[in-house]
């Protein structure tokens, strides 16, 4: 017996009843008698002259074998073994001892109204315990479902009698559903219902249902009742269940979304359920979220009171307690998910205007406050998608009176648009139009994956931000406890971090179920490709493949699309990308209309209008790379990186994404500035995959020869673009973080002698909040730089002869240079702090970075002129101490070496240079650029100013700005002119100064 308590006490079910003896009372009440006739010999069913030959006995006989009554306290051999014995009938139907047709009726209504019918029980030889209780039974609802299951169970009885019967019972059950006060003043049939439901199970559970139906039936078809009050106890039960913060974990969630699918039967049950559902309050997104639907919607894995029932003490799991537990998460919601879905699917292929009250609920739902209902649609060029109508955004703006007849239940979809709205174009449309059912289905999914899913994602990633605070708050603690300073807050700290961190997998476990990450990655590539095909040609019959450049024509459809279509798709990638990878892998064929989307609107402005979404298509392209660590299985990555070598559009990856890299910058398109360098952050990781893969090395030299072929063509080439940009990035954030790390070393110091211990707790809070800004400062920019000087490595391995153009030798040698100085120099001792990986600086690194950096530019003659020419940071013992500190930190032996030789090479130019410098430094003023302060050898005429400077001076200039930098007016390469004379005055005195 004690197995048997254990085994109910750990049932899901058990949790509805007030104990576990409740539970065991009542699961031996209907268990016990369900198996005492399911396991009862069935009778063959009787031929036509074997129901004419039944008598007035055998119907007493079925009569008491189905209802358990009897006139006759004297029980025949063919009756029950138990039975009531119905005294007062059987005086008023006196001298009859038999139970005939006519007066079962009347038997049954006063069986069911016997309060207490134990006491009037008559026996025979033989009969057991569950005779007993089956007869007794005083529970009106209870008895009728036993009589109808025993009737179902006797195969010998006549179908007239089996009609007669069933006639009767379900009358009776029509009754107990409208009129309940009849057995009692407070008799509530909805909640035993709902008990027999989860007891019962299999053909039980259809039985008590087929009951409850034909009961509907006649109280549907009677015009002076009220089907909706007769059934809104069993709905009211199965809400408060959900109401009551049932989560996957607590309770048979399942099984109630199971219960209502039985009001999806016809159209007048799913009538009385979409009406109960109603919200109290239609202008009040909570009203949506109390109704039984909604409440319904609410459910998952999360705790709703802060306590969680997956994940409690996550401190004291292992990895694998971890995994079993997020499994056991994911079996869960894959079948609440599962069960949801098919209730939803049932109500909208239900009959009557159920289809569209349901859509107008969920519209009504969303625009107050997942996606498998498109997955019919969701193959990447499913024709499907070719139906959808972008127009209908502007349908959920104009809701009016009639928009439910055009099909639109949703209000108010007014986020920004992927381009400006085209009013006139869009006019026609927005008043006239009717939708078809995929598309309200395609913009209800991306509504509801924004409000839900995008909304859970940030909670996620601001509570995995948020658990580190607190781990450094907690070691503090720790660490000042240890000094003898105890803090009171201690174990509360503790606390909110097992909280935190048990939301966060729970949050986690509930994203990252599996078959919701499949649709939801399905969805997201079907709706790429359904937006690459709206931005080729608006309104497509047929899928086309792109092609570059795309057309001029920018389709007007794209003035409808919110820009949350756009933000879905990128967060799914991302999320997959951060925390089930390979869910990549397993859906290799999702991949291709992702990465054709992502090339036509990442270098496609006239497409996609905000620079902010656009940029963010980097980290869509980011999360495409294959991982690179060595733990990856061989496999890992296959589908991402044939994807990468294989795709039709392959090689137009180079320049579309150099293409955003400058184009966030440019005029017109700019973002803040430091938000600039987080947009740049992914395309340095997609950059170092791409150019180790020889394609797209090709791709890379192709830009690069285009580039030195027209350095001064108006419209500077896009790789040289690209460059300057590069360079002007590591020059910023390289000395900015060597500024920070000074900075931060200072603090240190100043801690180190005492500077806090005269402050006040709040002072003391205010310095240490202001040191984890510059911290935090530091490390980005360290970041930063070190992943711009790693790109500038890449590409030179294989281009360099662009660097050795006059544009740009003089900058990149001069920034080498003067980066090497601080970081070898006498100043390298201002940023030496205490413990150098607290703020990802690496110098040891940068400084190998930057001398591989020298050496593959260092075959040209013109670049290690530069280099020493750099008067500011160039001297003979810059590269002396760069090789000492590369002997330090032990680089490979040919490296060294060859830095030393390139060290040599340049000490003897800069001697020969020192000469040259010293007879041609008295040059007159005319022959000197007025920005550089250096001799002119291409002078050239600014137009609108009349200056004249040094043609790759200004080359330089206009790279980053287009205007003359003395009047600030408009200016390209193509607008100056040669000075023509002055550059024959000059060589013409540098000659006659060589020949002196």
């Amino acid at each position: 017996m004690a197995g048997a308590e254990d085994k109910l006490t750990n049932n899901p079910f058990a949790g509805l009843f007030e104990s576990v003896d409740k539970a065991q009372q009542f699961s031996a009440s209907i268990q016990d008698r369900l198996l005492h006739f399911i396991f009862l010999p069935a009778d063959p069913v009787p031929s036509a002259s074997q129901e004419a030959a039944f008598s007035d006995e055998d119907v007493d006989s079925a009569i008491s074998r189905v209802f358990l009554i009897t006139l006759n306290p004297e029980l025949s051999l063919k009756q029950s073994a138990c039975c009531v014995h119905l005294e007062d009938l059987q005086e008023s139907l006196s001298p009859l001892l038999h139970l005939a047709l006519p007066s079962l009726e009347q038997a049954v209504f006063e069986r069911l109204m016997l309060q207490n019918p134990d006491d009037m029980l008559v026996n025979r030889r033989g009969a057991t315990k569950l005779d007993s209780e089956d007869a007794a039974e005083k529970d009106p609802m209870k008895y009728l479902f036993l009589c109808y299951l025993r009737l179902h169970r006797i195969a010998d009885l006549p179908s007239s009698l089996v009609d007669k019967f069933t006639e009767i019972i379900v009358m009776n059950a029509k009754t107990g559903l409208s009129h309940p006060e009849i057995f009692a003043d407070d008799y509530e049939c909805g909640c035993l219902i709902v008990d027999m439901l989860l007891a019962s199970g299999g053909r039980d559970s259809d039985w008590i249902l087929d009951l409850l139906q034909r009961a509907s039936c006649l109280i549907h078809e009677d015009p002076d009742e009220s089907l909706a009050d007769a059934l809104k106890p069993i709905l009211i039960e199965i809400h408060m269940k959900f109401m009551k913060g049932l989560t996957l974990a607590q309770g048979p969630v399942v099984a109630f979304c199971q219960m209502l699918n039985f009001f999806c039967r016809t159209d007048y049950l799913v009538d009385v359920l979409l009406t109960y559902n109603r919200p109290i309050n239609s202008r009040s997104g909570k009203s949506y979220e109390m109704t039984l639907l909604g409440s319904m919607l609410c459910i998952s894995c999360l705790p709703a009171n802060g306590q969680s029932s997956f994940f409690e003490k996550p401190s004291r799991f292992t990895k694998h307690d971890v995994e079993t537990t997020e499994a056991n998460v994911h079996q869960r919601t894959a079948d609440f998910n599962e069960a949801v879905f098919l209730l939803i699917k049932n109500i909208l292929k239900s009959g009557g205007d159920a289809k569209s009250r349901m859509l107008l609920w969920i519209g009504d739902f969303l625009s107050n406050n997942k996606v498998k209902l498109a997955m019919p649609f969701c193959g990447p060029n499913c024709a499907k998608l070719l139906s959808i109508q972008p127009t209908y955004v502007l349908a959920t703006r104009d809701y009016a009176a009639g928009a439910i007849d055009r099909n639109v239940h949703i209000t108010g979809l007014d986020d920004t648009c992927l381009i400006p709205e085209r009013e006139a174009e869009n006019e026609r449309a927005r008043l006239k139009e009717n939708y078809n059912f995929i598309s309200e289905i395609f913009f209800l999914t991306h509504l509801s994956l924004k409000m839900g899913f995008q909304t859970n994602n940030e909670r996620l990633l601001a509570i995995n931000r948020e658990i580190p605070r607190l781990q450094a708050s907690l070691h503090q603690m720790i660490e000042a406890q240890a000094a003898g300073n105890s803090n009171p807050v201690h174990e509360q700290l503790k606390n909110q971090i097992e909280n935190v961190s048990s939301e966060y997998l729970c949050l986690k476990a509930a994203l990252s179920e599996p078959q919701l990450l499949d649709n939801f990655l399905s969805f997201s590539s079907a709706s790429a490709s359904f937006l690459t095909q709206l931005a080729l040609c608006g309104t497509p019959s047929s899928f086309q493949s792109p092609s570059f450049p795309l057309p001029e024509d920018v389709p007007a459809e794209l003035s409808c699309i919110p820009e949350f279509v756009v933000e879905n798709i990128i967060e799914c990638m991302l999320f997959i990308k951060r925390f089930k990878d390979n869910v990549f892998e397993l859906n290799g064929d999702k991949l291709e209309p992702l990465m054709t989307f992502i090339l036509v609107y990442m270098g496609s402005p006239e497409r996609m209008n905000n620079p902010h979404l656009r940029a963010r298509m980097a980290e869509a392209l980011d999360a495409l790379i294959p991982p690179s660590d060595i733990s990856s299985t061989m496999m890992s990555g296959f589908q991402r990186k044939q994807l990468f070598d294989n795709h039709p559009l392959a090689e137009e990856i180079t320049p579309k994404l150099l293409h955003l890299f400058v184009s966030i910058e440019m005029t017109g398109q700019g973002v803040e500035f430091e938000q600039k360098f987080n947009y740049r952050r992914p395309m340095y990781s997609i950059m170092h995959f791409l150019w180790d893969r020889e394609k797209h090395q090709r791709a890379l030299q192709k830009l690069a020869i285009y580039a030195e072929e027209n350095i001064e063509a108006p419209d500077a080439p896009l790789f040289l673009r690209f460059i300057n940009l590069l360079m002007n990035d590591a020059i910023f954030l390289l000395d900015e973080a060597m500024m920070y790390m000074a900075q931060i070393k200072e603090k240190q110091q100043e801690r180190d002698a005492g500077s806090l211990q005269g402050l006040n707790p709040q002072q003391r809070q205010e310095a240490e909040a202001n040191f984890q800004h510059l911290s935090m400062l530091a490390r980005f920019h360290n970041m930063m730089g070190q992943d711009t000087i790693r790109t500038l490595v890449f590409i030179t391995r294989h281009i360099t002869s662009l660097f050795s153009h006059a544009v740009l030798v003089d900058r990149i040698a001069a920034m080498l240079n003067y980066f090497l100085l601080h970081l070898v120099g006498p100043k390298k001792k201002d940023l030496k702090v205490k413990d150098f990986e607290s703020f990802e600086f690496k110098p040891q690194l940068l400084v190998e970075n930057i001398c591989r950096l020298y050496l593959n530019l260092s075959k040209s003659e013109s670049f290690c002129s530069a280099i020493i020419r750099d008067g500011r940071s160039y001297s003979h013992d810059l590269f002396v101490q760069a090789g000492r500190v590369l002997m330090k930190i032990v680089v490979p032996h040919d490296l060294l070496e060859e830095f030393i030789q390139l060290g040599n090479k340049v000490k003897h130019l800069a001697e020969s240079h020192e000469a040259e410098e010293e007879a041609l430094a008295d040059a007159p003023e005319e022959f000197l650029d007025p920005i550089m302060g250096s001799l002119m050898s291409d002078p050239v005429l600014l137009p609108s100013s009349g200056q004249i400077v040094d043609r790759a001076t200004i080359a330089r200039h206009i790279l980053s700005d287009q205007s003359d930098p003395f009047n600030r007016k408009p200016l390209t390469m193509e607008m100056v002119l040669p000075a023509v004379e002055l550059k024959a005055k000059i060589d013409a005195w540098i000659a006659q100064i060589k020949n002196s």
